[in-house]
């Protein structure tokens, strides 16, 4: 058993110099300069851009060079289960992209109503949102999308609705870009509801697999946090 053990970690080892990055991508060598990820917000995905070049190998990954008049960005969808994969940054250009993508004033954001599906040709802008008030409605929407039900154990201020309930509410979605349309965010999707701003978690329709009859639909929303609850009720109704 011991000799497999040592089979196995040497075979590790051999990996880990053969790619360079074996179960570490949070940085990757090329050409002899270092670059790094998670300079920007985990709720960002990779939206569009121009390549640069050719793909670069390292060992099993791609890694994609995009033109970019500020940064010198690498793209690897390989590195990750993030679709649209992740972004790259040389390291001594970190903390100046971290910078830029954490600051209000390289964002535009998106907004509609009554639906949770913002397109890129959508033209409806809200302005003045702060990227620190998106930050932290953005984050705190971060829940486990496959066991999103644990939300509402003795959770006394959560709701559930049904379909008739729901037409009193409203439904509303706001979409962040980054102005060198390099990022998208996460669609933050949203409830308002007797004059409370909520996400909108799930929905359950109820079918009973047995009988095969569908029940009454619920659906499920969990509450914005007071900090920032009316900051986004006043933005939304100044475009309302």
């Amino acid at each position: 058993m011991k000799k497999i053990y040592s089979l196995i970690s040497l075979m590790i080892i051999i990996i880990t110099n053969l790619t360079g990055c074996f179960f570490n991508y949070e940085k990757v060598k090329i050409d002899g300069k270092t670059y790094k990820k998670d300079f920007y917000p985990s709720y960002l995905w990779v939206n569009s851009y121009d390549k640069d070049g050719d793909s670069v190998k390292i060992g099993i990954n791609k890694y994609q060079k995009i033109i970019n008049n500020k940064f010198e960005l690498y793209h690897s969808d390989s590195t990750s289960d993030k679709m649209n994969g992740e972004i790259y940054c040389l390291d001594e250009q970190c903390q100046e992209a971290y910078n830029y993508y954490h600051d209000s004033n390289n964002y535009y954001f998106k907004y509609k109503f009554d639906s949770y599906i913002i397109k890129d040709t959508d033209d409806k802008i809200i302005n003045n949102i702060t990227f620190d008030n998106f930050d932290i409605l953005a984050t705190a929407n971060d829940y486990d999308i496959l066991n999103w039900k644990k939300l509402f154990v003795d959770k006394s201020d959560t709701l559930e609705l049904s379909y008739e309930q729901v037409k009193t509410g409203r439904n509303f979605c706001i979409k962040g870009y980054t102005k060198d349309n390099l990022f998208v965010t996460a669609t933050q999707k949203l409830f308002i509801y007797q004059n409370r701003l909520y996400y909108f978690v799930g929905e359950d329709g109820n079918y009973d697999y047995r009988t095969g009859i569908d029940g009454d639909d619920i659906y499920y929303y969990s509450p914005v946090s007071d900090e920032i609850q009316e900051y986004f009720l006043n933005a939304i109704n100044n475009v309302n």
